[in-house]
C-alpha cells in the first residue's frame, strides 16, 4: 500500500475524531453565531448538566457543545439526574412507557453508530495487512 493511502487513512481517522469534539453551530458562547434562545443545544446542555451528577451547577460548556459532549450529556441524563429518575420515571406507567421508547430509540442510533466505528476498524486493520504483505513480498 502507497504512503499516500495510509497517510489518507490516518488523515480521516483523526479528522473524525476532530470534527466530533468540535463546538457544534451556534454552540460556542464565545462565537458570532452563539444562539442562547430557550431552544438552542447550549441552553438545553446547561440545564441538563445542572441536574446531572458529575457536572456543575452552570458553566459547563464555555467554548461550545460538541457532538461527542453532547451524545455523552444525553446518555448520563437517563441515568444520573435524580430528579428524573426518583420522580420523573416513577410518576407513571405513560411516563415509564416513553421513558423507554426514548431510551430503545437513543440505543438504535448508538448502535449505528458503533457500527460505522467497527467498520472504520476493519478497515483500517485491512490497509495495515495489506502493507505487512506488500512488505513481506518485497522482501523476499
Amino acid at each position: 500500500m502507497s504512503i499516500i493511502a495510509q497517510n489518507s487513512q490516518a488523515i480521516d481517522v483523526l479528522s473524525r475524531l476532530a470534527a466530533d469534539e468540535a463546538p457544534l453551530p451556534g454552540s460556542d458562547p464565545t462565537g458570532s453565531d452563539f444562539d442562547d434562545s430557550d431552544t438552542s443545544l447550549h441552553t438545553w446542555a446547561e440545564r441538563t448538566a445542572a441536574s446531572v451528577a458529575g457536572y456543575l451547577p452552570s458553566n459547563n460548556f464555555p467554548h461550545g457543545v460538541s457532538y461527542s459532549a453532547a451524545q455523552k450529556l444525553r446518555s448520563k441524563s437517563w441515568y444520573m439526574n435524580p430528579q428524573f429518575t426518583l420522580a420523573e420515571s416513577s410518576a407513571n406507567e405513560a411516563q415509564n412507557v416513553k421513558d423507554l421508547t426514548m431510551m430503545t430509540a437513543w440505543h438504535v442510533m448508538q448502535s449505528q453508530e458503533i457500527l460505522e466505528t467497527l467498520q472504520q476498524i476493519s478497515l483500517s486493520l485491512a490497509f495495515i495487512l495489506a502493507d505487512k504483505q506488500e512488505d513481506r513480498m518485497n522482501s523476499m
